[in-house]
């Protein structure tokens, strides 16, 4: 699957390592977190095609540029690719981990409380 925002990275073993600080939030998310039914995502490790842009979640993939996976902010830019690429939640300005920008980092705490509200209702 493709996404106009992104050109995807072939992988190497600098794109392995990237993609493996992703897929090791998600892993967290699957196993450590209980949330067991979360499906496979497709992880592609990016280069976008516009600046501002992190990354992008839908039809369980993400899309995930190298300057988001450098961010400290890291692990709540994953679970709100994650929130749109299996729960299909939409931006909510009032929401920390939902804002349609990345402007003021959170804490990977409030990410995971804020992911797990989304999981527990679309769970049920």
């Amino acid at each position: 699957m493709k996404t106009k925002k992104h050109i995807n990275r072939p992988m190497n073993k600098a794109t392995k390592l990237l993609r493996d600080r992703a897929m090791n939030v998600i892993n967290e998310a699957k196993y450590d977190r209980g949330y067991r039914d979360l499906p496979f995502i497709r992880v592609k490790i990016t280069d976008a095609t516009q600046p501002k842009i992190l990354g992008s979640g839908g039809s369980q993939h993400i899309w995930i540029t190298e300057r988001a996976l450098q961010r400290q902010d890291y692990v709540a830019i994953v679970l709100h690719e994650l929130c749109h690429a299996v729960f299909k939640t939409k931006h909510n300005k009032r929401c920390p981990l939902m804002r349609p920008t990345a402007s003021d980092p959170i804490s990977d705490e409030v990410a995971w409380e804020r992911f797990e509200h989304y999981a527990d209702k679309y769970f049920g």
